[in-house]
């Protein structure tokens, strides 16, 4: 039976109806709001069973003169709880309609957290399908611990709130695990529950997630972040004295077992190096880069990537501009592969790996060697330090940073996402001869022209000499 208030939102139908699908044997039905969209009807218990003539006597009460019953009365307040009912969900259903096209199983989605078709966790393993493989091992165990400590299933749809959050966080740490790894799994969630928003199976305003580090008195969720990295980086004059051993041949001097493992220090100290002063790569950067159009465009000046953290963005803020300083050339000279179309940079670092997994494999493995030598290197300059790969990545922030580098060229030239007008899109911030410049800050090396004039001072001062004079200089530096 329809009742009188009945409310239109977005091409929704939302009436007071008795329910007479289904009877309790007592001529009683249950009083719901009745969604209806192309025909298509879902009904939403809100009230008791009652008769229809009941049902009836409730939807014509009215305000009247004169002292109402107590029945007038009662009933009046029922139906004010059903209009008050009607308007609130009318204001959800509003709400949806402003962010996707209504469906009844998107409104049931919302309105009772269960969806015919879909759920949490098959938005968590559609996104896990859809990311590349290194992504997606990490999605997957984040969902199984998920899984593990809230007991959470497909059967309860999308009836997950902070406190399922909570409670996945106290498994977690019961566990034992650090957190980082907490922190990281609850940005995974973060993604799923935020992709959940855009499909419309929960709303905005449920949001639970805080972006403050520290809410202790609110009941939302704060991601934990990892133990601050302000200390793992090489000054300027560690990173020099590391290029010098590298270009020098000085680095075959370190000791080791067996012959082949020099030849391979020189190589993973060459490609930290690159790292470094290739606008803070990380190694999976490194091993796809490739001899493109840009860099021929360029005259070989440039190399342009995106990296490998955010190429599944949709927009451009990804992309890194990588200058050839004097330096990053010397490194591709001794380690890289000559420049030739469409060739890796440094194609021994994916081998002969065939598909994603195996190349990820490679990379990780070239990522322990480096990690290894770097430390090789470390104890025989005499250094208490023991850095690690991600060290060029925080070494170039931390050091164009202390030399007053223009922070916005530190975030664009490291891919960081930049806000940007629509004539930033064509008009570079930083020329090419600027980013050279302020790159080749990450060392203290003397350049040609400075070689060639002190090359020619010495030779000027020796023809000034005597015979005697020159080889009693010789005798004395011998």
């Amino acid at each position: 039976m329809r009742a009188k208030e009945v409310s239109e939102v977005g091409g929704c139908n939302i009436s007071i109806v008795l329910d007479k699908r289904t009877s309790k044997g007592n001529g009683t039905y249950p009083v719901s709001l009745r969604f209806t969209i192309n025909r298509k009807s879902w009904y939403y218990r809100i009230g008791d069973n009652l008769t229809e003539s009941e049902f009836d006597q409730i939807q014509n009460t009215s305000s009247r003169k004169g002292r109402p019953t107590e029945k007038q009365l009662s009933r009046s307040k029922i139906k004010e709880s059903w209009i008050a009912q009607l308007e609130a969900y009318k204001e959800r259903v509003s709400e949806i309609a402003k962010r996707n096209s209504l469906t009844i199983d998107l409104l049931r989605a919302n309105l009772v957290g269960k969806s015919i078709k879909s759920s949490f966790i098959d938005v968590w393993e559609g996104i896990i399908s859809e990311r590349r493989y290194c992504t997606a091992q990490s999605y997957t165990y984040a969902l199984h611990s998920f899984t593990k400590h809230t007991g959470f299933t497909k059967e309860d749809g999308f009836s997950v709130n902070a406190e399922t959050f909570h409670r996945w966080v106290q498994g977690m740490t019961d566990e034992g695990f650090r957190k980082t790894t907490i922190g990281i799994y609850l940005r995974v969630a973060r993604v799923v529950y935020n992709e959940c928003i855009r499909l419309g199976y929960i709303q905005q305003k449920e949001y639970p997630f805080s972006n403050k580090s520290d809410r202790a008195h609110d009941e939302s969720i704060s991601i934990p972040r990892g133990s601050s990295r302000k200390s793992q980086y090489l000054n300027v004059n560690q990173m020099t004295d590391l290029f010098n051993l590298f270009i020098s041949g000085d680095v075959e001097k370190i000791k080791v077992r067996y012959k082949y493992q020099t030849k391979l220090i020189k190589e993973n100290l060459g490609l930290f190096l690159f790292m470094y002063c290739g606008n803070g790569m990380n190694l999976a950067d490194v091993a796809y880069l490739k001899y493109d159009d840009y860099y021929f465009q360029s005259d070989g000046k440039a190399f342009r990537f995106n990296r490998s953290k955010t190429k599944d963005r949709s927009d451009n803020e990804s992309e890194v501009i990588v200058p050839v300083t004097e330096a990053l050339s010397k490194i591709i000279d001794a380690i890289g592969s000559k420049p030739s179309y469409g060739q890796l940079v440094f194609p021994k670092i994916l081998a002969n790996a065939l598909n994603e997994e195996q190349r990820v494999k490679r990379i990780a493995l070239v990522n322990a060697s480096v990690l290894d030598n770097l430390r090789r290197v470390s104890n025989y300059l005499g250094w208490n330090i023991r850095p690690s790969a991600t060290w060029a990545r925080h070494s170039f922030a931390t050091n164009l940073t202390h030399q007053s580098v223009p922070e916005r060229y530190i975030s664009e030239s490291m891919g960081h996402s930049v806000e940007k007008n629509v004539t930033s899109r064509y008009i570079a911030d930083f020329p090419l001869e600027r980013q050279i410049e302020y790159n080749s800050l990450l060392f203290r090396l003397e350049d040609d022209a400075e070689k060639q004039r002190r090359k020619d001072l010495a030779t000027e001062l020796l023809k000034s000499l005597t015979a005697e004079e020159r080889a009693e200089l010789i005798k004395s530096l011998l």
